[in-house]
């Protein structure tokens, strides 16, 4: 639960939930053949209702338009033509996208703190910034 739904979860950079999965299967030495019950696929609901905040969510947004202006930067073919023999990419779209990266970056970094920040501020914190007592979290 935590690998797929944390916000910390070393895995939460794979933005394809079923690539995800995979890995972590793969990764944490779980069965092939594993899947989640239907009690866990709701406990992980349950878990990001309450852990992802806005900014989360946010940042994951913009981590995906990165990711896709980087799968777009590396498999643009500028030899590739539209059905009329023209260029179908002009180097003027690959160079706008390459002065862009600098404030994307920038963007994803501000918006990545602010999330530590956060998850710092929240923890051992109750829904609605009431502190945990030792009797809501255990004496471990």
């Amino acid at each position: 639960m935590y690998f797929m739904v944390s916000p910390s979860s070393s895995y939460s950079y794979i933005f394809d939930l079923d690539e995800r999965s995979r890995t972590i299967i793969e990764q944490e030495g779980l069965p092939e053949d594993f899947r989640p019950s239907e009690m866990l696929v709701e406990a992980m609901r349950i878990y990001k209702d309450h852990t992802v905040t806005v900014s989360q969510k946010l940042l994951n947004d913009a981590m995906k338009a990165a990711d896709t202006v980087g799968t777009f930067l590396r498999t643009v073919d500028l030899s590739e033509e539209d059905r009329n023999g023209k260029p179908k990419y002009q180097v003027s779209q690959i160079t706008a996208a390459l002065k862009n990266l600098e404030g994307i970056v920038s963007t994803i970094q501000n918006l990545q703190k602010k999330v530590d920040q956060e998850l710092e501020d929240s923890d051992g914190k109750a829904r609605g910034s009431q502190e945990l007592t030792v009797g809501d979290v255990g004496l471990d």
